[in-house]
């Protein structure tokens, strides 16, 4: 059987002024991952802007390192089949 997919998930809190060019640099991150065959996906908290959770999503970890340029990540997940 081939590997599953791997999920990095990283929470990152942002300053007021920092927000915008965040967010700004978003579509670039997600077109990288989709050249990667990779996946890229940010939730803002409903209550408190700035902080966001990062989900990346790629075929190994070290695929997921790369598009993290190094960054930790708050765990690595590995796909699963389930009945």
């Amino acid at each position: 059987m081939a590997p599953g997919r791997v999920l990095a998930v990283r929470e990152r809190r942002l300053p007021g002024e920092e927000r915008a060019p965040y967010l700004a640099g978003l579509a670039g991150r997600r077109e990288r991952a989709r050249a990667a065959n990779a996946h890229f996906w940010v939730f803002e908290h409903h209550h408190e802007a700035g902080r966001f959770l990062e989900f990346t999503e790629a075929a190994s970890p070290e695929a997921v390192a790369a598009l993290l340029d190094g960054a930790p990540a708050d765990g690595l997940w590995h796909e699963v089949q389930g009945g």
